[in-house]
């Protein structure tokens, strides 16, 4: 097949991502192991396997609409030129442009589930829509979903860990948080390894008041990865974020996490398996103290078979082979995609120049000569 992922301009599509782009970049690695032909419109410094088509060469400043719909036309634009079987996008501004390749657009739902976006993607029926859980799926009483595909991460890329620290990790960062769950662990003759993006001054003021916690940035990855390694146990006082790949992370290195029964931590985990569900947050220490004698050899290995980007790749192939046949059948489709594999051909793009833009503008420049579709075209080769 010839796959298309429309991604963010505000983030890098990189696997060290714990955003719904880390599963893009999962994504188009695996699909380029198994022969297809992928494109990847993302920015300039993301890291993808495939070929990465770019309109800024860097991330654009959060929350900016117009980089948000520069870079949605770029794409969808450059699309209706290009032979492509399959486009997979999550921002919901990629819709209202995909036009009449909407038949062949897999849109997954990597926001929160509000009622305006509920009617928002109802609009587009004949686009493939998919959920990240069932639990997110059973939120939406307008849209058609079709199925939901689980989160899925490289095995290969989270080593064992044996939680030599002897501590409990936590991810958040309310303060009211880390002192009760701090309390927690104090009886259970463990510290508190706080994972929060937080500005200096408060992550000084939170190391001072709890002599028992230590924070850390989420970011960079390897940091990150090194904290949950060395773990016990991962901790969740909130409910879990269904598009973060945090709790994956844990039980890859083989952390057990714990959160409170009732949310999407239910279908993340395995209770005695890769961790503990409370029935409320009284109970959580004695969760805790469940999960840090769990077989932490036991959990790495079911959470490599379930939550694999193996696996993932495997459920998106399914779906997009599925719609292309419905598009076959109804005679808007060739009957040889599937034979439409194979290795990227090397090449001069005909698209335009990506367009600079300064991370710390407010807004983005005018069109100048660069944009100029006439151009020569800026490619950039993933080194995978």
């Amino acid at each position: 097949m010839r796959i298309a992922f429309v991604s963010s301009p505000f983030f890098d599509t990189s696997s060290d991502s714990r955003r719904a782009e880390a599963q893009v970049a999962e994504l188009a690695r695996q699909l380029v192991a198994r022969g297809h032909e992928v494109t990847v419109y993302a920015t300039g410094t993301s890291n993808v396997s495939g070929r990465l088509r770019y309109r800024f060469d860097r991330p654009a400043p959060m929350g900016h609409l117009l980089a948000m719909l520069r870079h949605q036309n770029f794409a969808w634009t450059d699309l209706r030129t290009s032979e492509v079987d399959i486009v997979h996008c999550h921002e919901p501004a990629a819709l209202a442009l995909a036009g009449e390749l909407i038949e062949r657009t897999v849109f997954t739902v990597f926001t929160s589930p509000t009622g305006e976006l509920d009617e928002y993607l109802a609009d587009y029926e004949d686009a493939t829509i998919v959920a990240t859980s069932e639990s997110e799926w059973s939120k939406f009483s307008k849209t058609t979903i079709a199925t939901a595909i689980l989160a899925g991460l490289d095995p290969e890329a989270h080593a064992a860990g044996r939680g030599g620290s002897g501590n409990i990790a936590l991810f958040t960062r309310n303060p009211a948080i880390i002192e009760r769950v701090g309390a927690m662990c104090a009886p259970l003759g463990v510290g508190l390894d706080v994972l929060a993006d937080v500005p200096d001054s408060l992550k000084n003021d939170l190391n001072a008041r709890f002599p028992n916690v230590r924070v850390f940035a989420t970011s960079p990855a390897p940091l990150r990865s090194e904290v949950l390694r060395y773990a016990r146990a991962l901790v969740f006082a909130e409910d879990v974020n269904p598009f973060d790949t945090l709790i994956v992370e844990a039980m890859l290195a083989g952390t057990p996490a714990v959160a409170v029964r009732g949310s999407v931590a239910d279908e993340f985990i395995e209770p005695g398996l890769t961790g503990e569900l409370a029935p409320d947050h009284a109970s959580l220490p004695s969760a805790i103290e469940g999960a840090m004698a769990l077989d932490r050899t036991a959990c790495r290995e079911h959470a490599r078979n379930r939550w694999s980007s193996f696996r993932l790749a495997g459920d998106y192939e399914r779906i997009f082979l599925a719609r292309l046949k419905v598009l076959s059948d109804s005679g808007d489709a060739s009957d040889d995609f599937s034979d439409a594999s194979g290795p990227l051909r090397s090449g001069v793009d005909d698209t335009r120049e990506s367009a600079r833009v300064d991370a710390t503008l407010v807004e983005l420049p005018d069109a100048t000569d660069d944009d100029d579709p006439t151009s020569p075209v800026d490619t950039k080769q993933s080194p995978h």
